[in-house]
């Protein structure tokens, strides 16, 4: 999904994102596409390539949007997923999960680390699923 970010002037795409209310788009599509300006919960599968980019940089944006209480990041090469979530004074508390057993919070719901890597084929060879 593309956002903007009005703090970052930027505008950036997120695997998932997570609207609470009614979904708000910018008046102008960008290039065609619809742009998201109300993200709650964004959550991104993080590729090597886009690693450091996505944990610095984007993530930085992310946090200047008010409403977005939480982002997570879904390791694809390995079992591991990152929360980080908005505390009351504006710090984010990072929890990290490597256990397909665990559950995780995602908003108002928990969400198995077994859901998640379900299906998929983790990429680095010798990692188990």
């Amino acid at each position: 999904m593309l956002m903007h970010i009005l703090d970052c002037q930027r505008y950036v795409y997120a695997n998932v994102v997570i609207v609470y209310d009614e979904v708000k788009f910018a008046e102008k599509r960008q290039k065609g596409i619809d742009v998201l300006l109300n993200p709650n919960i964004v959550i991104e599968v993080l590729p090597e390539s886009t690693a450091v980019y996505d944990l610095t940089e984007k993530f930085e944006c992310y946090k200047t949007i008010p409403d977005v209480p939480q982002h997570v990041v879904v390791d694809y090469e390995r079992v591991s997923v990152d929360t980080s979530t908005r505390t009351p004074e504006d710090d984010w508390l990072l929890k990290s999960a490597k256990d397909k057993s665990r559950t995780i919070p995602i908003g108002q719901c928990m969400i198995a680390l077994a859901d998640i890597y379900n299906k998929g084929t983790l990429v680095k060879p010798g990692i188990q699923p």
